[in-house]
């Protein structure tokens, strides 16, 4: 079976499980939490499939393509929102992510090119894991950030009904935080497997990512360190959230697309 036909099963799986909760929501049903769990696993599963059969997982030499590559990343952040899922009620907060991430699931692995050979090594996969999954836990932290602003301009302008489509303001900076936290903590180790396990972190096609890598890790440092000797919270933590996952957007996706679409290199 075609990783593209899987990459579709897999996004019909994660709509199915957004549409069970938005139907739940506007029922006011019970809230089962194992229907979404149980289809958001099962679109995972049939997803990590198509990604490995797309970069060869089994072969000696992997190659990470666009398509790959952010097909990867989807599939990490879904795994993110169905922990916080599993986690916590958070009513339809995250559930317009989830068919964000159906959405490039299906598309992700249509015209598949030609990526960069990478020789398979168990320690090269742990560095892929870490780095994609730093990404895609900072990247959720900063759609909480946004909501988090959001949900606090609502509060000011007394609009109580919307309100209700978010889990209590506390709540939500407390996972806020906890987000950012994992998700330095992952990107550490990801930046110290890369020191090991990579020749060469430096070298021209990985020195921008790099260094990129580095800054945003300097700003997740800082507001980390704001937080807990000045208390910075509001629109002081969202603003450095949100600049730290630009600059790892930057780094992670954004210079593969210069240079695989725009500069046709690998």
């Amino acid at each position: 079976m075609s990783p593209a036909l899987l990459s579709g099963i897999a996004a019909v799986l994660y709509l199915a499980a957004a549409g069970d909760e938005v139907r739940q929501f506007l029922q006011r049903a019970p809230n089962r939490r194992r229907w979404f769990v149980g289809l958001t696993g099962l679109g995972l599963s049939v997803h990590w499939l198509a990604a490995s059969l797309a970069m060869g997982l089994f072969n000696p030499v992997w190659s990470f393509s666009l398509g790959t590559v952010i097909s990867l990343t989807a599939s990490m952040v879904a795994l993110s929102v169905l922990y916080l899922r599993w986690r916590q009620p958070v009513n339809l907060a995250l559930m317009p992510l989830l068919t964000l991430i159906a959405l490039i699931t299906a598309v992700a692995m249509l015209s598949p090119s030609q990526g960069r050979q990478v020789t398979s090594s168990m320690g090269i996969g742990m560095h892929v894991v870490l780095s994609l999954g730093a990404f895609a836990i900072l990247l959720i932290a900063g759609v909480q950030a946004i909501l988090l602003g959001w949900q606090n301009r609502a509060l000011k302008t007394h609009q109580v009904r919307l309100l209700g489509l978010l889990p209590p303001i506390i709540r939500m900076e407390r996972m806020l935080f906890d987000l950012i936290t994992l998700g330095f903590i992952t990107l550490t180790l990801a930046l110290a497997s890369g020191w090991w396990f990579v020749d060469d972190l430096f070298a021209q096609h990985l020195a921008h990512k790099t260094l990129l890598s580095l800054i945003a890790w300097g700003i997740f440092a800082g507001l980390l360190t704001g937080r807990r000797l000045y208390g910075w919270r509001g629109f002081t933590a969202a603003a450095w959230a949100l600049s730290g996952i630009a600059v790892l957007t930057i780094g992670t996706l954004g210079t593969k697309i210069i240079l695989e679409v725009i500069l046709e290199r690998i």
